[in-house]
């Protein structure tokens, strides 16, 4: 085994045992609403009921995630199991960074320092312990862009099949990655026109995967549903009036027939009130996407409460301190062609999160991007010192 592979388990094993720390002194309740939205989602899978809520909302939700759920429910439904399960995936993701930061700067240190600072990243911590899709998202996230990786690289139908299908199940986990799966095909299209073969092949792969739930949803609302009927509210809590940037949704004042319509109606509703919203004052969303932008990427807690009186706030900001300012640094030394791997994501999510809320949860899927620009900057780091500490014993 070389010294590399040995480092490489150290840190997976490190990642281990601070991701179950945090398991056994978490809360033994679900913290977030849409927690508790997959878990009965879940629950109703595995009573026959199929991926609904109730029979009001029966496509509230993307599939993957309440699955996931209902898999892990086949064995044990207790809270504790959901979080070693998702402990162990966050640890193996250390794997792919690792993998990830290896084939595109064909640095080990780097990929090495890249991988510690994913494992020890409070933030991947925490949503370890959180019945939420963020850690299973990451990892699937980190496969996109390997499988992305390789198929450019090896202009291969193989790898192309493998990224179609990745980011079908990525778009039916998060809804948020369905608008980049198809920002890929294009940007595919637009840099090699001679891979349109591929190109055809991931998209294929993409529609494939996801006609099952697409065809699900022709079937119950008569309409093209790809992802989620969720899309409406969400840009009306995000957008429309009240807005803060923040979650808000337990305290929106909905139209006043609105749990009277239909699912798709409801829906349809409120996208078209938050556009005469915006229509009728213009600049607030401007307003909004800057406030949003800064909650994304805030270095602690956007809660004031949780903010001054949480010690983990603290080992956040003191992480994420460290990790913008190396990143920084790092971005001048990123080869020009690791862009569209590293920062594109990075500003996708920024992009899409200026429209619909900001929230520290929803840069956890990127901050392996971080990680590995930073990590650049990181080696660099220990290199001067290493060689200060060679010339002064010369």
């Amino acid at each position: 085994m070389s010294r590399t592979t040995k480092i490489l388990i150290a840190i997976f094993f490190f990642g281990i045992v601070l991701r179950t720390f945090v398991v056994f002194f978490s809360p033994d309740h679900f913290v977030f609403p849409d927690s508790t939205s997959y878990d009965q989602i879940a629950k109703n899978i595995l009573s026959g009921k199929g991926f609904i809520e109730n029979p009001n909302s029966q496509a509230v939700r993307p599939p993957v995630y309440p699955l996931f759920l209902a898999l892990i429910y086949l064995f044990n439904s207790d809270l504790v199991t959901i979080k070693i399960v998702q402990a162990v995936i966050g640890s193996c993701s250390v794997f792919l960074v690792f993998f990830l930061a290896h084939l595109l700067l064909h640095n080990v240190r780097v990929a090495l320092i890249a991988a510690f600072l994913f494992a020890i990243d409070p933030l991947q911590i925490a949503f370890c312990s959180l019945a939420l899709s963020e850690t299973l998202f990451c990892f699937l996230f980190l496969m996109i862009l390997i499988s992305l990786f390789k198929t450019c690289e090896h202009n291969s139908s193989k790898y192309a099949i493998c990224l179609g299908v990745l980011c079908a199940i990525g778009s039916l986990l998060r809804s948020v990655l369905l608008p980049f799966t198809i920002f890929i095909g294009f940007f595919w299209l637009w840099r090699d026109r001679r891979q349109w073969h591929l190109i055809f092949v991931f998209w294929v792969s993409v529609l494939v995967t996801m006609s099952p739930w697409i065809l699900r949803n022709a079937f119950i609302f008569h309409d093209f549903i790809p992802t989620t009927t969720k899309s409406g509210i969400n840009l009306y809590e995000a957008l429309g009036p009240g807005a803060t940037g923040g979650p808000r949704m337990l305290k929106m004042k909905l139209p006043e027939n609105y749990w009277q319509l239909g699912e798709i109606q409801r829906d349809k509703l409120l996208r078209k009130k938050t556009l005469q919203f915006i229509k009728d004052d213009p600049s607030r969303p401007l307003y909004l996407a800057m406030t949003k932008f800064l909650r994304l990427w805030n270095m602690g807690f956007n809660d004031y409460k949780l903010r001054n009186s949480n010690y983990i706030n603290h080992v956040i900001v003191l992480f994420s301190v460290g990790l913008y300012l190396f990143f920084l640094c790092g971005v001048l030394w990123l080869d020009k062609s690791n862009y569209f791997y590293l920062l594109v994501p990075i500003l996708y999510i920024s992009l899409v999160h200026m429209v619909f809320l900001g929230s520290i949860r929803y840069r956890v899927p990127v901050l392996a991007c971080l990680d590995i620009v930073a990590a650049i900057a990181l080696a660099k780091l220990y290199r001067f010192y290493e060689n200060r500490i060679s010339g002064n014993k010369m």
